[in-house]
């Protein structure tokens, strides 16, 4: 991990340190939520879209979850984090590349994380808008071995670690429909700035081309901007304090990169990202109210 990634690493957990110090004194009593989320979702990701040799069509599923956390102050003010991480992917496939005219043996994972640092200010009891802190990543490999390019066997393989951290701003409402019985819905903006590094490995069985065998490390400078919103059906049980809800969450970013080496041919599109990474599916949240 890179020291940029690091510094981000740090960032966050700092930012959510000063936000519970700035409000310490906003209220003498604090009501505490803890609480889990599980987030069922497809997902196409950018970097997914220049080095996937299987399909750049095919979205990956699977399941997200993690622990919530939230301070209500009094009536206005609340602090709420949340940290989500996940696999996708899948563990092995076997085709055909007509394009390389060759059978292929394939493996892939990615392990993708998602964290929410808020501040909410309640304008009355529907409305609501809030600020804070997003950082999201993931850790990707792609395996791939070809029976015959060009008379030879070949190995290309790809490591991935993305870091991105920024704000974000939003506003939401919670509707009543019937008696500790809500419609909660969230619109949220998004800006994140950070990097990847992709290591590219291949070897050639090839002698002519063994010296070419061997890694290629890229490091790319990221900007993403876009938005999520979710929609949710949640019900407080008031004798278990406890609040279920069930619901559906987007999230479409605009991914912008540039190789940090500043090659010459910018049109080779290994040197450039300007993708869409794209996210939703089903969520599931327990909460549980703590008075103090």
């Amino acid at each position: 991990m890179n020291k940029t990634v690091k510094r981000k690493s740090i960032f966050v957990p700092l930012v959510s340190a000063l936000m519970v110090v700035a409000f310490s004194g906003a209220a003498l009593a604090v009501d505490l939520t803890v609480g889990a989320s599980v987030w069922y979702a497809w997902w196409q990701f950018a970097t997914k879209e220049n080095y996937d040799n299987v399909s750049n069509d095919v979205k990956d599923n699977g399941f997200m979850y993690g622990p919530l956390v939230s301070l209500k102050f009094n009536e206005t003010w609340s602090l709420s984090t949340r940290f989500m991480t996940g696999a996708f992917g899948y563990g092995e496939v076997t085709g055909y590349d007509y394009e390389n005219d060759s059978t292929f043996i394939s493996r892939e994972k990615t392990f993708k994380f998602d964290s929410d640092t808020i501040v909410t200010y309640s304008i009355n009891r529907m409305v609501r808008v809030f600020g804070g802190v997003k950082w999201m990543g993931y850790n990707w490999y792609s395996k791939n071995w070809y029976s015959s390019i060009e008379g030879y066997p070949k190995y290309i393989g790809y490591k991935s670690y993305e870091s991105t951290v920024g704000p974000g701003l939003g506003v939401g409402f919670s509707i009543p429909l019937a008696d500790s019985f809500y419609l909660m819905i969230n619109l949220n903006g998004v800006y994140t700035v950070g990097t990847e590094e992709l290591v590219s490995t291949y070897y050639f069985y090839d002698p002519d081309r063994r010296n070419d065998s061997g890694p290629h490390v890229q490091i790319f400078d990221l900007v993403s901007w876009g938005g999520n919103g979710d929609i949710a059906f949640a019900y407080y049980f008031s004798s278990a304090k406890t609040t279920l809800s069930l619901g559906f969450r987007y999230q479409q970013l605009k991914v912008v990169g540039r190789d940090r080496k500043e090659y010459l041919d910018t049109q080779d599109p290994a040197m450039e990202r300007d993708t869409q990474d794209v996210f939703y599916g089903v969520t599931l949240s327990a909460l549980y109210y703590f008075d103090m």
